[in-house]
């Protein structure tokens, strides 16, 4: 199954979104941690555009479980899976995005390479 473009830019967005995340946490403890550790993340502390190749693949890392959540999801909206599945992370996707992925469901089941034709 191939993947649109759309989820992909779904998938950098939600990477975009988890350096975000990283940055604000890492800048509330950086206090704590070593001066070297502190040293590496100041390096990091730039817009997602801004970093290296590297640094993107680590969020994509984080955002990876959104692939397999719009993909359950659009299983079980076309009727071919009854509960979304797969890891933890991937259940968590699920749930936490359900409303906001009920407003995309035909580019949802497009992304799965499912028809409306069920």
């Amino acid at each position: 199954m191939t993947i649109p473009k759309d989820v992909e830019t779904l998938i950098e967005e939600q990477a975009e979104r988890e350096h975000n995340q990283w940055m604000e946490w890492s800048k509330v403890v950086a206090s704590e941690v070593s001066s070297e550790r502190r040293a590496r993340w100041e390096k990091l502390w730039v817009p997602y555009s801004e970093l290296s190749e590297e640094a993107k693949d680590r969020d994509r890392e984080y955002a990876e479980p959104l692939r397999a959540a719009l993909q359950s999801y659009a299983l079980h909206l076309a009727g071919k899976l009854e509960q979304p599945q797969g890891e933890p992370a991937v259940t968590d996707y699920y749930w936490g995005f359900q409303e906001a992925l009920k407003e995309s469901r035909a580019a949802i089941l497009q992304a799965a390479g499912i028809t409306n034709e069920v």
